[in-house]
């Protein structure tokens, strides 16, 4: 009686390796406070840059896919955690898109948010595709301790991509303007032994540089020009708190360079 049960309870469960990704908003908390509507606008806002990006299509080695058939979505509130429907490169890829374009969707809408990718093994419930695992708690913890509106990438998603390039033969993967769209970056956060601030090097998605369409002009924005478009939902700059402020000015020098390395890449281009 017990072996059956326990055979029953194991054909419940799959044992598989996952990407997941973690996001969070920046703010939100303080922002449905003081401003609920703006903030229950903001939410539909996310369902709406959800649904664009799972459409996106992309290529390996010219064949196309689509980015929903890999990746699955759970939102709730100003929490978002997506995972791969499993272990392929067209998973990997899609994540990646997914996790990039994703960004820049809320970057255009205002919405401050930081998000982390990473890989390891799940477990997942076959009838309810619930799944859990190490992945997931790593993604967290990094959305509550890096101090700036990008993605952060666990270093088995940088080996991951090099052998699909290996594999396929294809360079072009998650690449623009022939360069690759992962690159090492001193991410600041928040290191809890300390209880202060350090730069850790991490493996980054260069979003800006995947969404180049949503910035006016490539050039090196000032924080007053940058924040101009926030202000309608977290307030003046000067009302933001200590670690709001960081967070926008680490934000901004990141997209600055990235910015400058793009103007790099479109020279040498020419």
């Amino acid at each position: 009686m017990t072996d059956t049960s326990e055979q029953k309870d194991t054909a419940e469960f799959s044992d598989q390796l996952l990407y997941t990704a973690a996001f969070s908003i920046i703010g939100f908390d303080r922002m449905l406070m003081a401003q609920p509507k703006q903030a229950v606008a903001a939410l539909l806002s996310i369902d709406d840059a959800i649904a664009k990006v799972l459409d996106t299509r992309f290529k390996i080695k010219g064949q196309q896919y689509t980015v929903k058939d890999f990746v699955r979505v759970q939102h709730m509130n100003a929490k978002l955690q997506c995972f791969s429907t499993g272990n392929t490169n067209a998973d990997l890829l899609s994540m990646l898109h997914f996790s990039g374009l994703f960004m820049g969707e809320l970057i255009s809408q205002h919405l401050l948010v930081t998000g982390a990718l990473h890989y390891g093994r799940f477990v997942t419930h076959t009838q309810s595709n619930i799944s859990a695992g190490k992945a997931q708690v790593m993604a967290g913890l990094d959305i509550e301790l890096n101090q700036w509106a990008g993605i952060t990438c666990d270093v088995s998603i940088k080996e991951n991509l090099d052998e699909a390039i290996l594999f396929t033969g294809d360079s072009s993967l998650f690449s623009k303007l022939s360069e690759p769209l992962l690159l090492e970056w001193q991410v600041p956060q928040i290191r809890q032994v300390f209880d202060g601030l350090s730069d850790t090097n991490r493996w980054v998605i260069d979003w800006p540089r995947l969404n180049l369409e949503l910035f006016e002009k490539i050039r090196h924005y000032q924080m007053a020009d940058f924040y101009y478009g926030y202000e309608h939902l977290y307030g003046s700059f000067e009302q933001l708190s200590k670690r709001e402020t960081v967070i926008f000015e680490n934000t901004l020098t990141f997209i600055n360079n990235s910015l400058s390395n793009t103007v790099k890449l479109y020279n040498l281009a020419v």
